[in-house]
């Protein structure tokens, strides 16, 4: 398998700017300079494991969040993002986000058979 480092960095931007926080300032919690953040980002360099383990750390995530379209078994870091995406929900916020994820999973699978 290929690893994408585009959407590898898209996804470290993603996070970061989630966060709010800024290239220098992940680059100051990682150890490494601002241009390195922004290669990353841009999908221009790729990250050693300890740089990755670092980005991980700074942004509250594991790292198989960040990799994650880079894994055989993509279950496991999507269940980390949703986790992390529902974190600061109320209980009320989190039915409706299922309920909501039901239906379209409903909905697509029904217009994909629909198209066969």
């Amino acid at each position: 398998m290929k690893l994408d480092f585009y959407t590898v960095g898209q996804r470290i931007r993603r996070l970061r700017k989630r966060k709010r926080m800024s290239q220098a300032t992940l680059a100051e919690l990682t150890d490494v300079s601002p241009t390195y953040i922004s290669h990353l980002e841009n999908g221009m360099k790729f990250m050693t494991v300890e740089t990755l383990i670092a980005l991980s750390n700074a942004l509250g995530v594991s790292t198989d969040v960040i990799l994650c379209d880079s894994l055989d078994n993509q279950l496991v870091p999507c269940m980390a993002e949703l986790e992390y995406l529902l974190r600061d929900c109320t209980n009320h916020e989190r039915r409706v986000i299922l309920d909501t994820i039901r239906g379209l999973k409903q909905s697509l699978r029904e217009n994909y058979y629909l198209k066969k």
